[in-house]
Parts: C-alpha cells; structure tokens; sequence
C-alpha cells in the first residue's frame, strides 16, 4: 500500500496580535518581530510504502524558503574572546533548503 501525506502552512505570523502589549523590551528593543515558523514556502512530502507485513519503506521530501534568522552584524573583543554583535531579531531570511 502506498500512502502519501502533506501538509500546508498558513502565511506570514508576526509576534503581534491586537490584544497583546510588548512587555518585554530586551527582545528587539521593544519592537514587534516575525517568528522562527515564518517562512515564505514550506512543503512536506511524506510517502510510505508496505511490501509486506515486515518491510516498509519511508520517504520525506522537505523545501523551505525564507526561514527568518539572525546574522551577526559586528563584533568585539572581550577577555581574548570574539563576542558577536546581532542586529534586528529575524530581519534576514534564510535561502532555500531541500533536504
């Protein structure tokens, strides 16, 4: 039996909603940002094959675009350490990725 499953997901998801206030003002300096699951495309491919009753056979197929990240902007030197200096949180996105 072969069975294949997919799941879509919805769109772009900002951390504001009306009803909350930002309280917390070490995050982005207080300001509202996208999250981590934001992503422009994300695709999922899962298929499963059962030759008998002892072998099956998986797949996963996955393509993302536009993942949000962080990269780091600057840097400093403290105690012999190279310390990074990021910028706004999630104002880069990642490039495709198919794994």
């Amino acid at each position: 039996m072969l069975s294949q499953a997919g799941w879509p997901t919805p769109g772009p998801n900002l951390n504001n909603v009306p009803w909350k206030k930002c309280r917390e003002t070490g995050i982005n300096q207080g300001n509202w940002y996208v999250t981590a699951l934001d992503k422009t495309h994300d695709l999922s491919i899962n298929t499963s094959y059962e030759l008998s009753d002892k072998w099956q056979f998986n797949a996963n197929f996955l393509f993302q675009t536009g993942q949000p990240t962080n990269y780091p902007v600057g840097q400093y030197e403290l105690r012999g350490l190279n310390v990074p200096i990021f910028g706004l949180r999630n104002q880069e996105r990642l490039p495709l990725t198919i794994d």
